[in-house]
């Protein structure tokens, strides 16, 4: 090999079209399918989100229905999407809103083995493909007429299909039919008209 002369090609010089190439590349087989997966659970958990509010909304139980033990399922799958609440007894689930406002969902709770009775209300407003549910109001009280009775039998309460804003939740109370008149109100807060002791 003496006297001979090699001549190397030069290396070439990797410019920056290179790197824009590898960078979609990536784009292309990682990042893309990620984000498409992504937006896909993200419609799945929302549209299931609005079917189970629409569910609450439209739930019915016939009138005297006696109130279960545990919430009614759909109220389950929608606070689940909505927040972690308590599976406590329902004693009123529908939808209520204000002439020409859009409706809201309305729940009433009774914690059980509470001393004394507690009630928990809560207001959601609507979720939509661009919205979430959000929690408008919510209350934590004992009812006062429960202080004067032994015993309270909670019936299902039932939407008053000519007032909008009007619901009432049916009790017995130490063996008399009572009726608890509630009420949604501008300010999306609940208002109850407990009944007298006779």
């Amino acid at each position: 090999m003496d006297g001979v002369k090699l001549d190397y090609a030069p290396a070439q010089r990797v410019g920056l079209g290179h790197y824009a190439r590898l960078s979609l590349r990536v784009c292309i087989f990682f990042v893309v399918p990620v984000g498409l997966a992504f937006i896909a659970w993200q419609i799945i958990q929302r549209s299931a989100l609005i079917f189970a509010e629409r569910a609450c909304m439209e739930y019915n139980v016939p009138a005297g229905g006696l109130v279960m033990p545990t919430a009614p399922i759909p109220l389950t799958r929608f606070d689940g999407f909505s927040g972690a609440y308590p599976s406590w007894p329902t004693l009123f689930l529908h939808e209520r809103h204000q002439p020409g406002q859009s409706s809201v969902l309305v729940v009433v709770d009774v914690v059980p083995g509470s001393h004394p009775i507690k009630w928990i209300t809560r207001v959601y407003s609507q979720a939509g493909w661009l919205r979430t549910a959000r929690l408008l109001n919510k209350t934590e009280f004992t009812p006062p007429i429960f202080s004067n009775y032994l015993y309270a039998n909670n019936r299902v309460g039932q939407p008053d299909p000519s007032d909008p804003t009007h619901f009432t939740i049916p009790l017995v109370l130490s063996g008399k039919q009572k009726i608890v008149d509630g009420y949604l109100l501008p300010s999306n807060a609940l208002k109850f008209e407990w009944p007298t002791e006779d």
